[in-house]
């Protein structure tokens, strides 16, 4: 599926996005630590996209991350934003996002700031 929305907690209502570039489904997504961007990825598609909430119109743009492994085909990925937990872990940096899930046996670790893993 390439439609999008977006839960707008003040109004109480559903608010559509532009349309991926690629169709997935049970997919991943998180929201970036400055609350400017939306990512997804991963699904049915080995990519990841991103949304600027103050510039909808220019639609979604897909950045240049190469994963370890192919997200095509690994449902049910989820993600853990570290920037939400004031907890220091060795190795993890609090830009760093956890996903985890599908079909994948370890945790990847997704820099935001740098795209890369």
């Amino acid at each position: 599926m390439k439609w999008c929305m977006k839960f707008d907690l003040n109004s109480n209502k559903w608010e559509p996005l532009p349309k991926l570039n690629h169709a997935r489904e049970s997919c991943g997504s998180f929201m970036s630590k400055e609350k400017r961007y939306i990512c997804v990825f991963g699904g049915s598609h080995n990519s990841v996209e991103r949304l600027h909430f103050t510039r909808p119109h220019e639609g979604w743009e897909v950045l240049d991350v190469e994963f370890p492994g192919d997200l095509d085909g690994k449902a049910g990925l989820t993600t853990l934003p570290m920037w939400h937990y004031p907890v220091q872990i060795d190795g993890i940096d609090e830009d760093d996002v956890l996903i985890f899930g599908g079909s994948y046996k370890e945790i990847l670790r997704f820099n935001y700031d740098t795209k890369e893993i």
